[in-house]
């Protein structure tokens, strides 16, 4: 898991700033990681300042550059975002909303 530090679409690269590299298994020793992955299949919305969590392959051991396979864009609600506003006038994307609460129906 890390922070977005600099988005490059044309060369398909971002550089992240790493939070948690507990799921890697081993430590990055400069706490920045280059990750590749065709622009194309990158989150929508992906901006800078981003909490990313990202899963793919070091191309070398020791590397700090890897080519992702996925990357998700962590929010406040639960890794979801709410582009549209729906969520929220319907109430469901958490406590409150237009609605008055979490839903008609639900306790």
């Amino acid at each position: 898991m890390g922070i977005v530090q600099t988005v490059e679409r044309a060369k398909g690269a971002i550089t992240v700033r790493v939070l948690d590299a507990s799921g890697g298994g081993r430590p990055l020793p400069s706490g920045v990681l280059t990750v590749v992955m065709d622009a194309d299949h990158w989150p929508a919305g992906l901006t800078t300042g981003d909490i990313v969590r990202v899963w793919g392959d070091f191309d070398q051991p020791g590397a700090d550059f890897m080519r992702a396979e996925t990357i998700r864009v962590a929010s406040g609600r639960g890794g979801r975002r709410d582009p549209t506003g729906v969520r929220s006038r319907l109430g469901r994307g958490g406590a409150g909303g237009r609605m008055g609460g979490p839903g008609a129906g639900r306790r």
